[in-house]
């Protein structure tokens, strides 16, 4: 996940945006000890900006895709 993520802002940063921070949406946990992290200072999220949220996600996994998907092709004919 932190590779990821680390990725995400290099893309970001690389486009010429700018990273403030990442939120991450999980759908499984598997600590019964987990106790997450209250922050007052924030908002929750609306319905719209969290379905926002998962349609960027769904952008920027199918860039993904592509790009290893090219990476690995480029190494398969390498021969490496």
């Amino acid at each position: 996940m932190g590779g990821t993520l680390a990725e995400l802002a290099n893309y970001i940063l690389l486009n010429g945006g700018q990273v403030a921070g990442s939120i991450v949406l999980v759908n499984a946990g598997r600590s019964k000890d987990f106790q997450p992290v209250t922050l007052s200072a924030l908002e929750p999220l609306t319905r719209s900006e969290i379905d926002a949220l998962r349609q960027k996600k769904r952008e920027i996994s199918i860039y993904y895709q592509k790009v290893m998907a090219e990476h690995f092709r480029k190494e398969e004919a390498q021969g490496t």
